[in-house]
């Protein structure tokens, strides 16, 4: 797990992504998952109780954090 700046998590899984390859460490990095939700906001559930469209957007359930799954080695 790392703790960044929430909302800045798609911009610090990019840059983590772009390190690894310029490392050459891509077999020890399997994944960065930043855990987003679907959510409806107020003035969407309005529109979808009323039979209008509406939208849902993705909430990050743990803002500010970024799960990784690697293997620990001294390189990574």
């Amino acid at each position: 797990m790392i703790t960044t700046i929430s909302g800045k998590e798609e911009r610090v899984v990019e840059a983590l992504r772009n390190r690894v390859v310029s490392e050459k460490l891509e077999n020890v990095f399997e994944d960065f998952e930043v855990m987003m939700v679907p959510h409806i906001t107020p003035k969407e559930l309005t529109k979808k109780i009323a039979g209008e469209d509406y939208k849902t957007r993705s909430k990050n359930l743990f803002p500010g954090y970024i799960f990784i799954k690697m293997d620990m080695t001294n390189d990574a």
